[in-house]
């Protein structure tokens, strides 16, 4: 019946969320902890404060005392350290994308 077939797709759909959360948490805190790993201070302040505080290039650059210029200069050079240790292990990942 229509119903019945209705809340089977609705079940489905809940435990495909369910399962999408699970993965992207589970990301979540392996980028983290590749992040804590990052060796150079202010590549490691860069990046934090950027993909895990969510702050704004201004916001990190007055917190770790930089220009903005020379923040966005670090993030750079930062995102080519993480590449560089990290970047094979997310060459095959598929991205979600949000509309």
């Amino acid at each position: 019946d229509k119903m019945g077939d209705a809340v089977a797709k609705i079940v489905d759909l809940e435990k495909s969320v369910e399962d999408t959360i699970t993965k992207y948490t589970e990301t979540r805190q392996k980028i983290i902890m590749q992040i804590d790993n990052i060796p150079d201070i202010n590549a490691y302040s860069v990046l934090f404060n950027r993909y895990v505080a969510n702050k704004s290039f201004e916001k990190i650059a007055d917190s770790i005392g930089y220009s903005v210029r020379q923040t966005i200069r670090i993030h750079g050079i930062a995102l080519q350290e993480f590449e560089k240790i990290y970047g094979s292990e997310y060459l095959s990942l598929n991205v979600i994308e949000c509309h």
